[in-house]
C-alpha cells in the first residue's frame, strides 16, 4: 500500500507541475496575442 501511496504523490506533484506549465504557456500566448496585434 506505501508503493501505491508514493506513486499517487508522485503522479499529483506531476499534475501541478504539468497545470504551472499549462498556466505559463496560457500567459505567454496571451502575452504574445496582445504584442501580435499591436505591431500588426
Amino acid at each position: 500500500s506505501g508503493f501505491f501511496r508514493q506513486m499517487a504523490e508522485e503522479v499529483k506533484k506531476g499534475n501541478k507541475e504539468v497545470v504551472a506549465v499549462q498556466n505559463r504557456l496560457a500567459e505567454i500566448g496571451l502575452i504574445v496575442k496582445f504584442v501580435w496585434r499591436d505591431l500588426s
